[in-house]
């Protein structure tokens, strides 16, 4: 069992290699191919959304120790405004982009840490609403372009844990939706009326 509600002060686990973008979250789009949302065609999509129900936990932090090479701070194009960070972990290069934010408080050149708040989820650039794009790549560039799909980097195995204490429990996941959420506002099991317990994501 996870608790990443500080994600930005807790370490993962040991095998971790990245950490989480933000302290709360679910995850509306992965990596690979997909509908897309603005011109209902398939398309390969670049890097992972990631939304959030609360506003309030919209703060972004990088996915690891590292300086920022370019900010982008003009409202225009794909990604909207966005910050892209170059990383070095566990000797390799790797570099990440952050899009569709709405503020960004770290400048070119700056070095951050897991700590640091480098910007603000947003809607800029071409969006349906507020989220956060991330893209993850290795190497040293402007990660746009033969991205990896962040899950191979990053650990969002919450909802996993979710789905196995159902089958431990024998339960029936209500809203299996919501199974994506890879932060819980709330789990709690109850019996219904014919005595089935049933797990609650809400």
């Amino acid at each position: 069992n996870e608790d990443i509600s500080v994600c930005a002060e807790e370490q993962l686990p040991p095998s971790t290699k990245f950490w989480r973008p933000v302290t709360a979250g679910c995850i509306t789009s992965n990596f690979g191919r997909r509908v897309d949302p603005m011109q209902g065609v398939y398309r390969t999509h670049a890097g992972m959304d990631i939304a959030c129900r609360d506003m309030s936990a919209g703060k972004i932090y990088p996915i690891a120790d590292g300086k920022v090479v370019l900010v982008n701070t003009v409202d225009r194009g794909g990604y909207g405004k966005y910050v892209v960070i170059q990383h070095k972990v566990n000797g390799q290069n790797y570099s990440s982009l952050y899009g569709h934010l709405q503020t960004i408080y770290v400048k070119e050149n700056q070095i951050v840490s897991k700590d640091t708040n480098i910007a603000y989820m947003g809607s800029t650039g071409k969006s349906t609403g507020p989220h956060l794009h991330l893209n993850v790549c290795a190497g040293l560039n402007s990660c746009m372009y033969n991205t990896s799909n962040p899950r191979d980097y990053i650990n969002f195995i919450i909802e996993q844990a979710i789905i196995n204490n159902a089958k431990a429990q024998n339960s029936k996941i209500i809203n299996s939706k919501h199974i994506d959420y890879f932060f819980l506002y709330k789990i709690y099991t109850k019996k219904n009326k014919f005595g089935i317990i049933i797990i609650i994501v809400v």
